[in-house]
């Protein structure tokens, strides 16, 4: 491949037009900033994925009237999601138990607004009746406690700033 100035009078090869790039500053921070943004575009998508198909898996089980194996399941794939999130941590120190310790809080009001709703869909699947509108109380409840908490520790490993 062989690139052409406008005066017709230099050609470059790709290996000689690296050599420019590499020695013009002014080229390099542009073709960093690039890639920079490429990847936290990347990064950021791919977190909307592993967000997106934990709450989707944990919205389906929380349909199922089954609170014993609703907590349990949804609890073991926060885990999971979590931990997976943290392979996008770019900060030192940032981990999925260092997310759990900090925001302990948070994480234990969501799980209770959780419970919550876990309850409320109970007594209305016990009912007969209202078995539809409390297994979509306990899809919603379950996938969006979900997206919340992933999102949170989306934010936590991927902002350098302690949120």
């Amino acid at each position: 491949m062989v690139i052409t100035a406008i005066d017709d009078q230099n050609t470059f090869g790709v290996e000689e037009l690296m050599d420019i790039i590499a020695t013009n500053t002014d080229l390099r921070l542009l073709s960093m900033k690039n890639s920079i943004a490429a990847y936290e575009s990347y990064r950021r998508t791919t977190g909307a994925k592993i967000i997106a198909a934990f709450s989707g898996v944990c919205s389906a089980i929380g349909a199922i009237p089954l609170p014993g194996l609703d907590i349990v399941a949804t609890t073991l794939l926060n885990e999971v999601m979590v931990r997976i999130l943290a392979v996008l941590s770019t900060v030192p120190g940032r981990t999925a138990s260092t997310f759990r310790e900090i925001y302990h809080v948070a994480y234990t009001a969501i799980s209770g607004a959780r419970v919550a709703l876990l309850a409320l869909s109970t007594l209305l699947d016990l009912t007969g009746v209202f078995l539809p509108i409390g297994s979509a109380i306990g899809a919603a409840g379950a996938g969006g406690c979900i997206a919340l908490i992933g999102w949170r520790a989306y934010k936590y490993f991927t902002s350098k700033a302690m949120l």
